[in-house]
């Protein structure tokens, strides 16, 4: 059991987690319709595999400098629990799995995405970034804020520029997220020659670059309501969250106190996942999935129905007889006091955005021109 928990460990699962929350995001949102068990299932695995193997990768090289950092000596790795050999076969393996799942049971498309990201993860930040700029973080970012498109194109098989606005608001997250830990750790970071920004412009230019980014951030975070991704649940979410991040960044710049700096760490983590989940909140895409494929066709009919039902006079119902009975409509006097029936129909606009709280919708009362025959004519 305690092998079991080592290799889990091993795959940065709370990062993998999040990573699947964006992803979950990036599929809803991609729906016209209701997505299959199929298809979020397939996907999510294949991710959340090829991303435990980055994790796993990335911790395989690094895993001397993890046992000299108090945050992560305790990891597998620095601990002995597992070997290096026996990591990255079991990186290979999950990996290999979470690739050809997304090939056959999604799509080609979204499998090379993947492995983009994963390659970019666990080699090019991992090996070169990291050790290379202080940008490393900014650079680097790109391949964890992957994983909407990668959600969204597992249902359309496309690069939509929804799914890169998407990726925008991770990709503007991260350095203030990371910065803010780098802070806190930064004597850690010094001590191992890593150029985190703390370490190679100071701590106070990484304070104000970090409320710089939270200013951008901000405003970023209200785009996908611009562009009619988003209702006004989402709006307010975001601009609640980002004002917050604001201020922690703020207190953090006038504060001496470390502890100032793990705290805006902390938050950080919360917002990522709550702007995220704001849409499913407002449960944009279920909701929208539900209305599009019951009310749509289910509700009007049925309340079509009674209302022509209601309206239905005895003897217009008694009156419909074989002999009166032309294909499926009734002739004579059935025919005009049937005429001009009542129905209900909602009409529901979705084509500017994928927010039924953001669509129109509308009930309108409107005059059937057909002849209504209570019961079938045989």
């Amino acid at each position: 059991m305690n092998r079991i928990k080592s290799y889990y460990q091993l795959c940065k699962p709370n990062v993998v987690y999040m990573m699947l929350v964006t992803a979950l995001v990036g599929i809803l949102l991609a729906s016209d319709t209701v997505p299959s068990v199929s298809l979020i299932f397939g996907s999510l695995l294949g991710i959340g595999l090829c991303a435990g193997s980055a994790a796993a990768v990335n911790q395989i090289i690094d895993r001397n400098v993890d046992a000299s950092m108090k945050r992560t000596d305790k990891r597998p790795l620095p601990q002995g629990e597992i070997s290096a050999t026996n990591a990255a076969f079991f990186a290979f393996v999950i990996g290999l799995l979470g690739s050809l799942v997304l090939y056959f049971y999604i799509n080609p498309l979204t499998m090379y995405l993947t492995l983009a990201s994963l390659v970019g993860y666990a080699f090019i930040y991992t090996i070169y970034l990291k050790r290379a700029t202080p940008q490393n973080i900014v650079i680097g970012g790109l391949a964890g804020a992957a994983p909407p498109l990668l959600g969204w194109s597992s249902v359309t098989n496309t690069i939509d520029p929804y799914a890169l606005l998407l990726v925008l608001i991770i990709f503007i997250w991260t350095p203030p997220h990371f910065w803010a830990l780098a802070i806190y750790r930064r004597e850690e970071y010094a001590k191992e020659s890593i150029p985190m920004m703390p370490v190679t412009h100071g701590v106070e230019f990484t304070k104000l670059q970090i409320i710089l980014y939270t200013i951008i951030l901000l405003l970023v975070s209200i785009l996908p309501f611009i562009v009619l991704m988003s209702g006004y649940i989402y709006l307010i979410s975001a601009l609640m969250l980002g004002i917050i991040f604001l201020y922690y960044s703020l207190k953090l710049f006038y504060s001496s106190e470390e502890k100032v700096a793990m705290d805006t760490f902390n938050y950080s983590i919360y917002y990522i996942f709550l702007i995220f989940t704001s849409w499913i909140w407002t449960l944009s895409c279920i909701i929208n999935c539900l209305i599009k494929i019951r009310l749509k066709f289910w509700l009007p009919n049925t309340i079509s129905t009674l209302i022509d039902f209601r309206n239905a006079s005895p003897m217009t119902a008694s009156s419909c007889t074989a002999s009166s009975c032309t294909g499926s409509s009734c002739t004579g006097s059935s025919t005009t006091s049937a005429s001009s029936r009542l129905s209900a129909s909602f009409i529901f606009d979705f084509s500017t955005t994928h927010d039924p709280l953001s669509g129109l919708l509308t009930r309108e009362a409107r005059r059937s021109d057909h002849s209504f025959a209570p019961a079938r004519c045989r």
